[in-house]
């Protein structure tokens, strides 16, 4: 076990020697030219770190790896084939189902997991149209409603067909069948029901169109049918529409969005579940191009009526409501969130950020609690990221204290 951990913690710094050494990673990856496909490689190093009350500290420390091709051109069809593997160096202490059950320390949703991540082939012989055919990634707009959850390190996937067509200037039309969503947990995670995978029954239509540079209006249907029997509350019609763009004023960009959404239950929801509740967001931020401060508020809304809140179960959540992931579910009583943030780019790459959250809930006004996060990147290279993450959360009529720490070391080739 030390000898995993160490092996795990000299991974990264290994990369850092080649990187400084007088090399880049073209010099030690054997390189395709596009007639004869892509090579596909990505690496991360994640130590994160997990203090609750209530429950033992959780520790993990894991590698991910994807390894893939991408084929060339061929009658405007091309494949694309990906396998990931997750490693974790100390699986006894962090909970992660699939990885075990370790009911007295805290969750860390990184289990050992070995898998086709990917398995597409893509069509583009018909002028502005892609389709997609197979296990593919998925992100659409700000990935609230359709995301791959990429902060984890087994990401989100489909098994869909997906159509886009831009045909139409200023108007991009996208429409997916989602059969079946691959999610975080891994395979292991079978005998626990609805955690390895969901099959579906789902179609998601996103309109969008550009009328100018400082707008884009949005209009989506998301019609989730959940077919497997555990996972079936997640059942949902969404229909909204956002209206979002960045205008500058001087030396400052301002940044701008305004959604509404309203999701009811449907025929896949539980026998006896009717539900109708809404959805807002606003949010104006303002970017210093001089300074290269960023400054910005924002309001999220997600109704509750006492038994279910407003759900986005394909989304990626850790973006939303706090980096300390209290929230990945919508409490019964529905979430209000009122946050702020402030960030600087520095030289060389840097880019420091802090976030605070005020969460209350909507249908009662009872006080959540507060969380405050930090961000840290340094963009090394083309090829080399590093990143620290740091979220508080301080509780007052929702769940429990947290501190969670994140270090990470991504490569990508």
């Amino acid at each position: 076990m030390r000898k995993s951990i160490l092996i795990s913690l000299i991974f990264p710094f290994i990369f850092q020697l080649v990187l400084y050494a007088d090399v880049t990673a073209d010099d030690y990856l054997p390189h395709l030219d596009n007639k004869y496909g892509k090579i596909l490689l990505n690496m991360r190093w994640r130590y994160e770190n997990v203090e609750q009350d209530g429950v033992k500290n959780a520790e993990a420390i894991t590698i991910r790896t994807r390894l893939g091709y991408q084929t060339p051109v061929f009658f405007g069809f091309s494949g694309l084939a990906e396998l990931e593997h997750t490693i974790p160096f100390n699986s006894g202490t962090y909970r992660s189902p699939g990885l075990n059950n370790a009911l007295n320390r805290a969750v860390i949703a990184d289990p050992r997991n070995t898998e086709l991540n990917r398995a597409q082939l893509t069509y583009t012989g018909i002028n502005n149209t892609t389709v997609i055919l197979g296990r593919q990634r998925i992100k659409l707009d700000n990935v609230r409603f359709i995301g791959n959850v990429g902060w984890r390190q087994n990401e989100q996937t489909y098994d869909a067909v997906t159509i886009k067509n831009n045909s139409i200037k200023n108007l991009q039309l996208y429409y997916g069948y989602l059969k079946r969503v691959n999610r975080v947990f891994g395979r292991d995670a079978k005998p626990y029901r609805g955690l390895y995978y969901w099959n579906m029954d789902t179609h998601i239509v996103n309109i969008a169109y550009t009328p100018c540079r400082y707008a884009r209006l949005v209009g989506y249907a998301y019609l989730t049918r959940v077919e497997t029997r555990s996972a079936r509350s997640n059942s949902n019609d969404t229909y909204g529409a956002y209206l979002s763009g960045k205008y500058p004023v001087a030396h400052i960009t301002l940044s701008y969005r305004i959604e509404y959404a309203t999701q009811k239950d449907n025929s896949k929801s539980p026998s006896g579940t009717s539900f109708d509740l809404d959805y807002y967001h606003f949010k104006l931020g303002g970017f210093c191009e001089k300074s290269k401060i960023d400054l910005g508020v924002g309001y999220e809304i997600l109704e509750g009526n006492g038994t279910r809140g407003f759900s986005t179960p394909l989304a990626t959540l850790h973006a939303f409501q706090g980096w300390a992931d209290k929230f990945l579910a919508t409490p019964a009583n529905g979430m209000e969130d009122l946050y702020t943030w402030a960030g600087i780019r520095l030289p060389y790459k840097i880019m420091l950020k802090t976030v605070y959250h005020k969460f209350e809930a909507e249908n009662s006004g009872a006080n959540y609690g507060d969380e405050i996060d930090f961000l840290a990147i340094w963009k090394i290279d083309n090829h080399f990221k590093l990143l620290g993450k740091y979220a508080h959360y301080s509780k007052d009529d929702f769940g429990a204290d947290t501190n969670k720490v994140i270090m990470e070391l991504n490569f990508i080739y």
